[in-house]
């Protein structure tokens, strides 16, 4: 049988690290949000400022909180391998925007496909594991 969990743990950090790296430079995907003819309008852009500093600190909270499920119960191969394959492709994703400056939105849509399922998969796990235990 071979290790999934290293690789699962390295893809998990690789994402996170992308994220962080991607929250201290969200000016440039603020100004892609923006419309062509936009005129100085310090409102659109606190806006586009609070919509990726929320969907990024969520994409974080939630990366940390996969990393402390999988140090507190290991979850079966196959959710090993579903989270380690979207880790990766998110981690793709983020280098194309990175490169490419793309807007909040993108940001958004790339969160709902990656962030939130595997975070998800690890809360069901957890819930799963409560019910097994028996209290006295």
């Amino acid at each position: 049988m071979a290790d999934v969990m290293t690789p699962v743990f390295l893809a998990v950090m690789a994402h996170g690290t992308m994220i962080f790296c991607a929250l201290f430079d969200r000016q440039e995907y603020i100004m892609a949000s923006l419309p062509p003819s936009f005129t100085e309008d310090e409102e659109a852009i606190e806006d586009f400022d609070a919509s990726i500093c929320v969907c990024l600190g969520l994409s974080l909270v939630f990366i940390v909180g996969e990393v402390i499920a999988l140090f507190r119960q290991v979850p079966p191969r196959s959710v090993s391998l579903a989270t380690f394959f979207t880790h990766n492709i998110a981690c793709l994703i983020l280098l194309k925007f990175t490169v490419d400056i793309h807007p909040v939105s993108h940001f958004w849509i790339l969160f709902a496909f990656t962030s939130f399922p595997t975070a998800l998969a690890q809360v069901i796990i957890l819930v799963k594991s409560f019910n097994k235990v028996k209290y006295c």
